[in-house]
């Protein structure tokens, strides 16, 4: 999917403000500018889908396994 230089402002449009927050609040603050490429990037977590695709499929699954991932993260 990564056929151009998509942006954070990318991200946000396809996945809202809240999904959007929970991926950079899941990334290391260095590598924010790495969560458009992460975004639209087929992943293995994911059936090999990407986010971008989970995201228009069924936003609520996306967020669901971010919150799954940030409440592992803080010992939940």
């Amino acid at each position: 999917m990564m056929d151009k230089d998509y942006t954070l402002h990318d991200v946000y449009k396809v996945a809202g403000e809240k999904i959007t927050k929970l991926i950079i609040t899941l990334t290391d603050k260095n590598k924010v500018s790495e969560v458009p490429n992460w975004f639209y990037t087929p992943n293995k977590g994911l059936n090999g889908k990407s986010p971008f695709e989970i995201c228009k499929e069924n936003p609520v699954r996306l967020e669901t396994k971010l919150m799954d991932i940030l409440t592992a993260a803080q010992g939940g």
